[in-house]
């Protein structure tokens, strides 16, 4: 049980202080200031969509911004709400693109971008998914980290989840909060990103058609990575930018929440770490095991019964909600809330052991995108109907 104490504390530490560092250091100034195509593909029910679709629209640095919102044709609700917002902002250079559909089936993802990729003539091409709300200048600031990095394929930021409109939603803030930036950054200072966090990136529109863009990725569901590989075996980087958007996400059940998860843990096996090298594989590994540590010590502690034991647990559990806590309030610039303190036994215990379950489960059927699907390797799906 030491050993798992000292583990966990000096891995914490040292990870709030890559992250530290991270977010202070200096970006090359620069005035680049290009055109963008953003492509805005919308699934049904999406939350927050208004707020977040008007968050683009007050991207005011950014000289020209094309925003081509993409929805299925079946979708009513959204695509009202995307007319209203053509009227409320005339200002704005506004596409509205409705992707026909069979009574019975869902528009892809990548049929709306490849719709969407028809319209799409500006010197960088940008996705963005329906559930992100961006912060002033977040445009600006990636096309920046794009144009003045050497070699950079595509550029792609860090999320920040906010929705807490009931406890599964809360929970899946805090855990959200509390595991991306540990990942994601602490690995810029080992290895080079391997694949693009796909809520929001940019690329030059040229090397993306260079690179074969979303050609023959229909049936594929982390076309984000696939292109990711495809930058990379032209040569190209992936490059974590310091960019923080918003992440809502609502979820209305423990069951939702557990698809959820299933779905987060389940794709990256089928396809991110199919693709990865074994340096890749053993430094994303070794960063996340302190992820499990408080399940193993609390496990450990209830079956012992030590007091050693079961206080070594409660220092754990204690060392991560500290560190935490000085991450949300110093990072993310999010205010404290008392109620976080309740939820963090089920963030930091509970949610490792549902990760653990959906390993060892072999069913390999998730729900993605209003589609129960079954997952293959190298990242291809079918529907299952």
């Amino acid at each position: 049980m030491l050993f798992l104490l000292c583990f966990f504390l000096i891995s914490r530490w040292l990870k709030i202080i890559a992250i530290r560092q991270f977010l202070r250091a200096e970006e090359n100034s620069s005035t680049v200031n290009p055109t963008i195509s953003l492509i805005q593909p919308i699934s049904r029910g999406a939350t927050n969509l208004e707020k977040n679709l008007i968050s683009r629209f007050r991207q005011t640095k950014i000289a020209h911004i094309h925003h081509l919102l993409v929805c299925d044709e079946l979708d009513a609700a959204s695509i009202t709400l995307c007319r209203e917002l053509q009227l409320q902002y005339p200002d704005k250079h506004i596409t509205l693109l409705i992707v026909p559909r069979e009574k019975d089936d869902v528009a892809s993802k990548i049929s709306k971008m490849n719709l969407a990729l028809t319209e799409a003539k500006a010197e960088v091409v940008g996705f963005i998914d329906d559930d992100i709300e961006l912060y002033d200048d977040s445009l600006f600031e990636l096309a920046q980290s794009l144009l003045t990095h050497k070699n950079t394929g595509v550029v792609f930021g860090l999320p920040i989840a906010v929705s807490k409109e009931n406890i599964w939603s809360a929970i899946n803030t805090l855990f959200v909060n509390t595991q991306a930036f540990f990942l994601y950054i602490p690995l810029t200072y080992l290895i080079d990103p391997f694949t693009i966090t796909g809520h929001i990136y940019l690329l030059r529109r040229a090397v993306f058609e260079e690179v074969g863009g979303f050609r023959n990725m229909d049936n594929q569901f982390h076309d984000d990575n696939e292109l990711a590989v495809r930058l990379m075996n032209h040569g190209y980087t992936c490059f974590q930018t310091k960019v923080i958007y918003k992440v809502h996400n609502y979820l209305a059940t423990l069951g939702l929440l557990n698809k959820q998860l299933k779905r987060w843990f389940m794709m990256p096996r089928k396809s991110i770490l199919q693709n990865a090298t074994a340096t890749q594989k053993i430094v994303t590994s070794l960063l996340s095991l302190d992820f499990f540590i408080p399940l193993v010590a609390m496990i450990w502690a209830t079956i012992s019964m030590s007091v050693t034991h079961i206080i070594s647990f409660a220092f754990i559990l204690t060392v991560f909600i500290v560190i935490d806590q000085i991450h949300i309030k110093y990072n993310l610039k999010l205010p404290f809330q008392l109620s976080n303190l309740l939820l963090y036994p089920f963030v930091v215990c509970i949610i490792p052991l549902m990760v653990l379950v959906t390993f060892v489960t072999p069913n390999s059927h998730i729900y993605w995108r209003e589609q129960k699907i079954k997952l293959k390797d190298n990242g291809f799906f079918e529907v299952v109907k």
